[in-house]
This record gives C-alpha cells, sequence and structure tokens, in this order.
C-alpha cells in the first residue's frame, strides 16, 4: 500500500518578528539523518488537488530551498504518475463541519497532516513555546490600554457559521460597544495592513470567534491577528483545554468562562476601566516566541523513515477520526 496522505492545512509560511522555522518536536528521522549522512532512494510525493499547492516547486526544489536534513524527494503534479508515487497528498483547509465529502473515505488515507493534535504530524496554525517553560511572565512597562478609545472588534466574512458566533456577537453588543468590519457587519475595512494598524492603536478587544466549534480548531484569529497587535482577544472555537495549549498564558479571554454575553461584557467593561487589570492580560510578552513547523521537511523525513522501515499505519474508518462524536459540537459549549 501506498503512503497517502491527508493533508488538510495551508502550507504558505507564516513569518514574522516573532516566528522561527523550528518546531520542538522534531521527529527522530531528523536526528538520525544528521548523525549518519547516507546516500537515499528519492521519494515522490503527488499533489493530488493542486489549486492551493501549486506554489509548492516541483522536483526537489521545495526541499532544497528549505534546507531540509533529508531532502531527496521529490513533489509532482502529474496524476498519470499515480501508481508508481510514493505518496499522494489530498489538500483541503477548513474543518470537518466544511468538508463532508471527506467523511467517506474509509480506509484508505494512512498519514494526517492537521491541526489536529492527534494527527500523524500536528501542524497547528501556529503555536507559543516558551524560552524557559518556568518564566511564563514578566514586567511590562508599556500601557498596553494607552490611547485605545474603542472596545471591541470583529473582522469577518461568514455571517451564518455552524456556531451562531454572529448571534453571539450581537447579543454581546447589547452591552457593550462591539464594531463589526466586512459583510456581516455595518463598518468597513479593505486593506489588512491598515486594519490591523488601527485595531492595534484603537480597540482593547478582538473577537477571535472560530466559524466552527471543533477541537484543536485554532486559526490565526488568535495568535496572528489579536495577539500580535497587541489586543486582548475573546475567543470561540475550540476546547478550553486546546487554547491553553497553544496560546501564552492568561492572554485571551474564552467566552465559556461567562454563563452570558452580559456578564462576558461586565468583565470587559471592568477591563476597561482598569489599565492595571487589562496589563495583566500582556505579562507573557517576551517569554517566548510563536513558531510554525517546516512541514516538508518533516515530511520527507517521515517518508523515508516510515517507508523504508515498513511502518505502514493507516486509519481504519477516517470518517470516524475526522468528523465523529465530540470532534465538532455546532452550537453546544464544551464545558
Amino acid at each position: 500500500m501506498k503512503a497517502q496522505l491527508r493533508y488538510t492545512l495551508s502550507a504558505k509560511k507564516r513569518r514574522g518578528n516573532d516566528e522561527r522555522n523550528v518546531s520542538p518536536n522534531q521527529s527522530d528521522a531528523d536526528e538520525n539523518v544528521k548523525s549518519k549522512p547516507i546516500r537515499r532512494k528519492f521519494k515522490t510525493l503527488l499533489i493530488h488537488n493542486l489549486k492551493y499547492l501549486r506554489p509548492l516547486k516541483e522536483n526537489q526544489g521545495t526541499f532544497l530551498a528549505q534546507n531540509c536534513p533529508v531532502n531527496e524527494c521529490l513533489v509532482t503534479y502529474d496524476k498519470t504518475k499515480r501508481d508508481s508515487v510514493d505518496a499522494i497528498f489530498f489538500y483541503e483547509t477548513e474543518s470537518p463541519n466544511f468538508n463532508p465529502s471527506v467523511r467517506h473515505l474509509g480506509n484508505r488515507i494512512n498519514w494526517t497532516i492537521t491541526y489536529r493534535q492527534d494527527s500523524t504530524i500536528a501542524y497547528p496554525f501556529q503555536k507559543y513555546e516558551y524560552f524557559i517553560d518556568s518564566v511564563r511572565q514578566r514586567k511590562q512597562y508599556l500601557n498596553y490600554a494607552k490611547g485605545k478609545t474603542k472596545k471591541v472588534a470583529w473582522f469577518t466574512s461568514n455571517c451564518c457559521p455552524s456556531n451562531d458566533r454572529r448571534g453571539y456577537a450581537e447579543e454581546l453588543g447589547k452591552y457593550i460597544q462591539v464594531d463589526i468590519y466586512g459583510v456581516c457587519g455595518a463598518k468597513t475595512c479593505t486593506k489588512n495592513s491598515i486594519c490591523f494598524e488601527m485595531l492595534e492603536k484603537e480597540y482593547k478587544f478582538y473577537l477571535a470567534f472560530e466559524n466552527s466549534n471543533c477541537r484543536d480548531y485554532i486559526t490565526e484569529k488568535l495568535l496572528r491577528n489579536a495577539l500580535q497587535h497587541n489586543v486582548i482577544p475573546i475567543v470561540m472555537g475550540a476546547h478550553p483545554d486546546d487554547y491553553r495549549r497553544v496560546a501564552p498564558e492568561n492572554s485571551y479571554i474564552h467566552y465559556e468562562d461567562f454563563q452570558s454575553a452580559k456578564e462576558l461584557a461586565a468583565y470587559l467593561h471592568k477591563l476597561d476601566k482598569n489599565d492595571t487589570l487589562y496589563n495583566e492580560y500582556f505579562k507573557w510578552k517576551g517569554t517566548g516566541k510563536f513558531y510554525y513547523i517546516d512541514l516538508w521537511c518533516h515530511v520527507c523525513s517521515m517518508l523515508h523513515h516510515a517507508l523504508d522501515d515498513k511502518k505502514q499505519i493507516w486509519y481504519e474508518d477516517f470518517g470516524a477520526w475526522y468528523a465523529g462524536k465530540g470532534v465538532c459540537i455546532g452550537m453546544d459549549r464544551w464545558t
């Protein structure tokens, strides 16, 4: 059986001043190749649906450009080679709620590369790693509330998601100022760089609401949109435990910590009136860095390690793993 990988996240690199290309969980294969330089046969990867992954260089270019410790892998988009390649990638970016067609793949999938922690390769959108695990807060000398005169902002384009985030945002807006930008609201902002500059300078809070309440489903809304623009994110989407795994400690507010939108609004008003309390949510700054995994280097290493050692695995029921009971909860709360 050829190794077929279900690739469910974008391979676009996320760069920034607070990011590095190092995964804290290097595979055994990576360590082996550093200590045992050997000549290897090339492994070939077929990108099955090429709409999104076309920027991935064909042949060996991707692995050479990223200085992969194991680089003997080739990329092809030629589907006529499907019977001779070592791995076939199927690509999708959304949560299970928006991909019903993939639930019926049965036992046809060997590996998964997704934002979920129980994937073959866990590939979150981003994650925060502490320099020293025991040092999770530092004294801050900036007042992050200074000059901010507006309360809550939300940038959104999907008006009817499965978790009714819009309904909650509108309910919250009855008790505190909530400015909704995009097709779902009354305000507009057309250029990302200008919008985020405005967010950082004028607003104290940001609704980092995902379009689905699914395990581990945490996108750029939290880590890039909010935390890297010095506003406090209010999160909805993944389980509270999932947020604790990827975000700095005491850097966000989970809506489930409050019984109602009215109760949450009262707490936000409290923070708005007290700069000391507001700045408590920024003590994580300077304690670590955001990182993303070198995905394709990791994949190439795994192909050599797993295929050469004949360590074949597959999912007995991919649909049950991907979208089974408890993976997504619709409009319900986790706790």
